[in-house]
């Protein structure tokens, strides 16, 4: 039996200097390497232009036909999950793992939403309906995507677990 080969694409990876960012990805790329896939990072570091988008479509398209991955999975939507839609082959499969501010944007201090969420909200859903699977960590995310998109998604909570522990006084 053939070993599937997962592209696994995101933008926060541990390094020198942030030796804990993107630790619970590197975590779940564990897990799911224990159950057999072969997996590769694929870490994106030109997405806030139009200039950079096309640079990183076209490179990540050449590696996914070049070394014929079976799926690419975008941890994270916005121009990350944009730029794995758009290089996506026909025999690629695509899987974005949504984790909030993504599908809800960001709140600037006056507490509406910035400019740039509202380019990252419509690309995340753009990505998602070229998306073969979706991931996002509650039902308020899933409710979150377009109509279109939400037959293909699974709400897989990354997290606490809300039933289990709840807010209490520190004194308990």
């Amino acid at each position: 039996m053939q070993t599937i080969k997962i592209l696994f694409d995101v933008n926060g990876l541990p390094s020198k200097e942030f030796k804990y960012t993107g630790i619970f990805n590197v975590q779940k790329l564990h897990k799911i390497a224990e159950q057999g896939y072969h997996l590769a990072f694929h870490k994106i570091t030109s997405r806030s232009s139009l200039k950079g988008i096309i640079k990183e479509t076209l490179k990540l398209r050449k590696k996914l036909i070049y070394e014929n991955w079976d799926i690419v999975h975008a941890q994270y939507g916005s121009s990350t999950a944009l730029i794995c839609s758009l290089a996506k082959t026909k025999s690629t499969r695509l899987v974005i793992n949504f984790g909030g501010d993504d599908l809800l944007g960001t709140r600037s201090v006056n507490g509406r939403k910035t400019f740039s969420s509202y380019i990252s909200i419509l690309f995340s859903q753009i990505s998602a309906i070229f998306a073969d699977g979706i991931v996002t960590v509650s039902k308020e995310l899933r409710e979150a995507l377009w109509p279109i998109s939400r037959n293909k998604t699974e709400v897989i909570p990354d997290g606490v677990d809300m039933e289990k522990y709840c807010v209490m006084e520190r004194e308990e």
